[in-house]
């Protein structure tokens, strides 16, 4: 029981006792709302972040009125991390071509803190997570198979995905665009048109209906978010960002990348352009002798070698990165690393 007031529209809520009961009936599914959405709709309204996750939770809540447990929210992360796992395991494989770096990839993924993180706090990010790595596989798949022939077998769920990630968090609308951008580029500049247009129109149209749903995303995105993150009272951008990149590099990889000025760093950076400098005369008085020639003739073979072998590149890879880049900028102008502290990972993994 708490205490229950009457707010602006005359419903109470605060300054007034309330039984157990109260709080049983606001957390439970009864039998006459089960199956109805439009509380979960409304609420997401007010909210944050878009409804699809209490939606889903709230349909398996209904086959159980009245009764709560955390394990309703649970099942749902469990499903989504074991999803997740398929799918970085599928896109690994297929960018190079061997199912152990596939393994290694989940096994990474998978006993990290960030994922760990990301499963057992019971929201939407497990959820989220889930559908940016089929999102990433499909728009990987669509731009290898488009070399030949545009499949719908990848189109469709490259639909599906966009279109719920949307519909779960706003967050992967920035994912999904600069994914999806750094393909269109690649697309245009290659003269893949037909792909360039399937590729494209399939996500914008994905979006736009997530955007029709949810009309009040770009209220949120510029608006809400600052209040609700307390981006207002934050560290400054760049270090924010730096905080962001500490927390991906030691969640995934238990590698402390430096959050902050560093004094031996510099130090190594100022001795370093040092004995550049003092280098670059001696290298120039011996750039005759034999072993330098011999150096050198090596080194062009050695970038021959890296010219040739881009001719298997997968540009996959730099649209991950450019979006791993983008979303984490976003993240560390739009939420505080000050008030979230370690919490702050679940927006990034």
């Amino acid at each position: 029981s708490g205490t229950l007031e009457v707010d602006k529209n005359g419903n109470t809520t605060f300054n007034q006792w309330h039984s157990s009961v109260v709080f049983k009936d606001y957390i439970t599914v009864e039998k006459e709302h089960r199956f109805a959405y439009s509380a979960n709709i409304r609420n997401a309204a007010n909210d944050l972040n878009p409804p699809f996750q209490y939606m889903v939770l709230h349909t398996i809540s209904s086959f159980f009125p009245g009764v709560f447990s955390w394990y309703f929210c649970f099942a749902i992360n469990i499903v989504a991390f074991v999803v997740s796992q398929i799918f970085i395991f599928k896109l690994t494989g297929k960018i190079t071509g061997n199912d152990l770096a596939g393994i290694a990839a989940i096994v990474l993924y998978g006993f990290g803190v960030g994922a760990m993180a990301v499963t057992i706090f019971m929201r939407i990010y497990a959820l989220a997570v889930m559908f940016v790595a089929v999102f990433a596989y499909c728009s990987h798949m669509v731009y290898e198979t488009g070399k030949e022939k545009i499949k719908l077998k990848y189109l469709i769920p490259l639909f599906v995905s966009c279109f719920l990630g949307a519909y779960t968090l706003h967050v992967f609308l920035m994912v999904a665009f600069v994914i999806t951008l750094c393909f269109e580029v690649y697309y245009l500049f290659t003269k893949k048109f037909k792909v360039f247009f399937a590729h494209g129109l399939t996500c914008l149209f994905a979006a736009l209906l997530s955007l029709a749903l949810v009309p009040n995303t770009f209220k949120h995105v510029g608006g809400i978010n600052e209040e609700h993150s307390f981006s207002s009272v934050s560290y400054p951008f760049f270090y924010d960002l730096r905080l962001y990149l500490y927390s991906l590099t030691k969640d995934l990889f238990g590698i402390h990348v430096i959050s902050y000025p560093n004094v031996y760093f510099v130090s190594f950076l100022v001795i370093l352009l040092f004995i550049c400098i003092m280098l670059t005369p001696i290298v120039f008085l011996v750039r005759r002798e034999a072993w330098i020639v011999k150096f050198k003739d090596k080194l062009k073979e050695k970038v021959k070698k890296v010219i040739d072998a881009r001719k298997g590149f997968k540009f996959t890879l730099i649209a991950f990165f450019m979006a791993i880049v983008g979303t984490t900028c976003v993240v560390a102008k739009w939420t505080s690393y000050f008030y979230m502290k370690d919490y702050s990972n679940r927006y990034i993994f």
